[in-house]
């Protein structure tokens, strides 16, 4: 400034009178005017450092004005599914058979006949089946007439025991069949041969010769651990305890070990052939000797039973040939679809022909195919919600009753049969589309909030939970976070972030109006999350969005550079998006 005061006075020195300071009038008046500049200089300097320092302090504000949406925290039902697609199919296909012989008169249905059940799928020739009924009859009389004839129709058998012992699981009374009884057991009684009864205890930790006690059917018995051909099994001394009661093991505090069943230390088996018993002569657990008769029985002699046989054969065939006279038709016991038919008009069928098969349409299932990501996801007995294209207003309801092993891979896929049940419907037809919804997981009466909402560091999950902040607090805030001040940040962050580890948010301006809260997810779908622990209903979290400020990180301005007269640098972040649950601006 003085050089250019000296240029100037200077200039109007040359030629000018001067006073007594030497300066001439011009001078003067030279000099009041660079005054005037100097002085319109300074305040024009003035004004741009005032401007400048009230469009910092703006600046600055304009930092902390992005509203945040929040979303309420509500209880609700959530569920997650997996998608499938297929085809209606019967669930049974079964086949009409004679019940006994008979004649067709005509065949009523073919292939591809929609029937109910009841309806009549052939008429019979009534009048030919009545003769050969009246043969049967004949045939009866005749093995009768046999029987009677024949000497020394019976004979009496005893069924002794083998060894002495203890009667143990004596299956027959009076009037049993011994055939019966060895078809069932393959045994008419068992002889215990040693006065003890075992409980296996391989799958226990107890050790050989360790005692314990032992309750079963109302009764506490002791108990030891032995040996039986290298199985650990707890022997008890007692044969009165029945084969394959419930006992339970404890150790002598009254400890209870696990239970099992009672079994034999060792028996012998009592077989025999067949007959009608007649007198049983030992009670169960009774004591016996080797030779005593545990039964009496009548046996017919071979030839004299192979008649009664043949008797009940041709009886059995003569009651089922008069029902179907009776009946004078054959009708389908349920609603179906013809898929078969095996005969034809005037024809002539044994019993237990099939005669058509049918697949049901009061039953029925679906197979479906399930993303390799999704199948462990699938249990049996998981509901599933069913639509069918051809009924596009209807939901049906179905359950998983299937899922195979073997997957099939075909573009880079591999993917699973689950076969589904589904409820009857009168509008159903066979190969219908439709689409399932298998109901995977669910969580009833849950706090849920939106997905997109929480958030994660490593492997936890966290949210940004609203809280009251006072003037004070929101001034602090707004100060450290211009100053970078992480460690001032912290004390606003909440307990909850020193545990999760959080030190530093991507936007801490949210610390404005929430604070980190840890919470504990469960299922979720794509719009909502479980929250198993952490919040409650009826508070509220910061909607994360896509564009909001808190999808970027958080740029202070540097206050301190001037580029220009009307300019500075820095960025100001925006942000925002739909409102909730309300919204918060970052001022005050």
């Amino acid at each position: 400034m003085l050089d250019y005061i000296g240029i100037i006075r200077m200039t109007f020195m040359k030629g000018r009178k001067t006073d007594k300071f030497g300066m001439g009038e011009s001078m003067k008046k030279g000099i009041k005017k660079l005054i005037i500049i100097s002085a319109a200089v300074a305040v024009a300097a003035c004004t741009f450092f005032v401007v400048r320092a009230k469009s910092a302090n703006a600046e600055e504000e304009s930092a902390f004005d992005t509203e945040y949406a929040f979303d309420d925290v509500t209880t609700g039902d959530i569920s997650l599914s997996v998608s499938g697609s297929g085809n209606l199919e019967s669930a049974e296909t079964f086949d009409i058979v004679s019940g006994g012989y008979l004649i067709i008169d005509k065949v009523q249905v073919e292939a591809g006949d929609t029937i109910a059940a009841g309806d009549t799928v052939a008429t019979l020739d009534v009048e030919a089946m009545e003769e050969y009924a009246d043969t049967l009859e004949a045939e009866i009389m005749s093995l009768q007439t046999e029987i009677d004839t024949t000497n020394s129709v019976t004979t009496t058998l005893s069924i002794k025991s083998v060894s002495d012992g203890w009667v143990k699981n004596a299956v027959l009374d009076e009037d049993d069949y011994i055939e019966d009884a060895m078809g069932e057991y393959g045994y008419v009684a068992l002889v215990a041969t040693e006065k003890r009864e075992l409980i296996d205890a391989s799958e226990s930790e107890l050790a050989l010769g360790d005692e314990v006690k032992v309750k079963c059917e109302g009764y506490t018995m002791s108990g030891v651990v032995t040996n039986e051909d290298g199985r650990l099994c707890v022997s008890i001394d007692t044969v009165k305890r029945t084969v394959g009661a419930e006992a339970v093991v404890y150790d002598t505090d009254g400890n209870e070990l696990f239970s099992g069943v009672i079994e034999l230390a060792a028996y012998d088996v009592i077989e025999s052939s067949y007959g009608i018993i007649t007198d049983v002569n030992f009670s169960e657990d009774e004591a016996i000797d080797q030779g005593d008769t545990i039964y009496r029985a009548t046996q017919y002699s071979m030839s004299v039973q192979d008649l009664y046989d043949s008797i009940a054969d041709y009886k059995a065939q003569y009651d089922a040939v008069q029902g179907l006279i009776e009946a004078g038709v054959v009708t389908s016991p349920s609603a179906g679809v013809v898929t078969s038919v095996s005969v034809s008009d005037d024809g002539a069928c044994e019993a237990d022909t099939v005669l058509m098969s049918i697949e049901s349409t009061d039953n029925w299932c679906a197979t479906v195919s399930v993303d390799e990501l999704d199948i462990n996801s699938i249990e049996i007995g998981q509901s599933v919600e069913v639509t069918v294209d051809s009924l596009p207003d209807d939901v049906f309801t179905g359950e998983v009753v299937g899922i195979s092993d073997y997957g099939t891979a075909s573009g880079g896929i591999t993917t699973y049969p689950v076969d589904i049940s589904i409820e009857d419907n009168a509008y159903f037809k066979i190969n219908m589309t439709l689409n399932c919804e298998i109901m995977a997981e669910e969580a009833l009466g849950a706090v849920i909030v939106p997905v997109d909402d929480v958030r994660t560091t490593g492997t936890k999950s966290y949210v940004m939970v609203a809280v009251e902040r006072t003037d004070e607090e929101i001034a602090a805030i707004k100060q450290l976070i211009l100053n970078d001040d992480y460690d001032g940040l912290a004390a606003y962050m909440g307990d909850d972030a020193s545990v999760l580890g959080i030190s530093v948010l991507s936007d801490p301006a949210e610390l404005l109006y929430a604070e980190v809260c840890a919470v504990e997810t469960g299922i979720e779908n794509a719009y909502y999350i479980e929250i198993k622990s952490g919040l409650t209903e009826g508070e509220s979290v910061i909607q994360l969005t896509s564009d909001s400020s808190t999808s970027a990180d958080f740029e202070r301005m540097d206050m301190g550079v001037i580029t220009d007269m009307g300019g500075m640098t820095g960025n100001v972040p925006s942000g925002g998006g739909s409102m909730s649950g309300g919204s918060a601006p970052f001022g005050n």
